[in-house]
């Protein structure tokens, strides 16, 4: 899966990049997601959104774009950094999601970071909650994180604890990545059959297959979107040309699940 990090300030070496590069070089990144993106807003050459960028074939400005556009699209999950700017969020990071459509931001999961040197950083995560998903459809997770103070003696303030809730929000953000990722319809462990307080109901299916057929669930875009969320039991039509798909698990002890677990999150 890939990451991609956005640093929203307009300033080429700024606090919010300084801070996309920490959680860039973080470890738990690189274990988490196979591949990561920087993108900073202060070096890119991003036109301002006009309604010119619906004959973008027509407008050579937009050809920028359409290379920053192809880039966002190969992204699975995001992190925002954005510096509150008196109480605001930059224009360009704005601009930004303006720009995206439904091609590049739709249904990703994003985590917002606002940074201040000094005790701000909520309006900003509150103006982008409120509208910056309009249109884009990107998909902003209940984690945020704020921090204070970032900057001290000319560079970052990034304390143990607080990095150690930055890799805890990276685990949270993949969880994100994975359950939103389009899945192949796969078989879960169980059978057809009611539960232990369950009344049986021989449907045309029980009669047809009987208790030994194995529950499905997902269906990624083959199916109907009813079918696609991943609480939705169904099953495998009896046909050479079904896509059916499965996945693969390991048994643990009770001590190594609880060590892994820590040790994840």
């Amino acid at each position: 899966m890939k990451l991609g990090i956005i640093s929203g300030s307009h300033r080429s070496h700024s606090n919010s990049g300084k801070v996309g590069d920490f959680f860039y070089s973080l470890e738990r990144t690189k274990k988490t997601f196979k591949h990561t993106e920087h993108f900073h807003l202060g070096n890119l050459d991003i036109p301002i959104w006009d309604e010119s960028i619906w004959n973008e074939a027509k407008d050579p400005k937009w050809h920028k774009w359409n290379l920053i556009s192809q880039s966002l699209m190969s992204i699975d999950a995001f992190i925002i950094v954005v510096p509150e700017w008196g109480g605001m969020v930059p224009p360009k990071l704005k601009n930004l999601l303006l720009l995206c459509s439904d091609n590049e931001l739709a249904h990703k999961p994003a985590l917002l970071v606002s940074i201040s040197a000094g005790n701000g950083g909520t309006f900003c995560i509150s103006e982008l909650r409120s509208s910056g998903y309009k249109n884009n459809k990107i998909c902003f997770i209940p984690e945020h994180l704020i921090l204070h103070n970032i900057e001290k003696d000319g560079n970052i303030n990034i304390s143990s604890q607080l990095s150690d809730r930055m890799e805890y929000c990276i685990n949270v953000l993949h969880g994100y990545a994975y359950y939103l990722k389009a899945f192949v319809e796969e078989y879960t462990s169980d059978s057809y059959r009611p539960y232990q307080s369950g009344t049986a109901v021989y449907d045309d299916l029980m009669l047809t297959e009987g208790s030994h057929y194995k529950v499905a669930r997902g269906g990624s875009f083959t199916r109907f979107r009813d079918l696609c969320r991943t609480r939705r039991r169904h099953g495998r039509y009896n046909s050479p040309l079904y896509i059916m798909g499965f996945r693969m698990a390991e048994n643990l002890d009770r001590y190594s699940a609880v060590t892994s677990l820590h040790h994840n999150f």
